[in-house]
């Protein structure tokens, strides 16, 4: 039993010093490969400096401190601002509200809405909920307005 012990630690030691200096070898030549790449690599852009991030993040901060959420009922899109102000006519004789018209460029539409916007969600769900019992403006959503 003593013999196969000793067989084995020795089989054991023989393949653990193989390993490493394959290992080594290895490492070495990764190494190589390693500094032939930095030596290579050319970098485009700078990296900031603290003070840099910092100024682009005060910045950011500023901004958007000074805009606000609004939501506003909306009950209308439409392509011509004639279209838009027709019904909006119209719907001023259904519901005792103040309606605006405004263009939006990001989706090219005169949207029609409810005036005044509200600053919290759950006015202008109230107020979407009460057009709706018309029936008249059963599609009308809510849309956010950064101000």
């Amino acid at each position: 039993m003593k013999f196969f012990t000793s067989i084995l630690c020795i089989a054991t030691a023989i393949i653990l010093s193989s390993c490493s200096s394959s290992q080594q070898t290895s490492q070495s030549s990764l190494s190589t490969q390693e500094q032939t790449k930095k030596d290579s690599l050319y970098v485009f852009d700078k990296i900031p400096t603290n003070e840099q991030t910092k100024q682009d993040t005060t910045l950011t901060t500023e901004s958007s401190k000074t805009l606000k959420t609004y939501y506003v009922v909306q009950i209308g899109a439409f392509t011509t601002k004639e279209r838009a102000q027709e019904f909006a006519d119209q719907s001023k004789a259904k519901i005792k509200q103040a309606i605006t018209i405004k263009y939006r460029p990001d989706i090219n539409l005169y949207v029609v809405q409810l005036a005044p916007a509200y600053t919290s969600h759950e006015q202008a769900e109230n107020a979407r909920n009460e057009i709706w019992k018309t029936g008249s403006f059963s599609d009308a959503w809510i849309s956010t307005e950064q101000k």
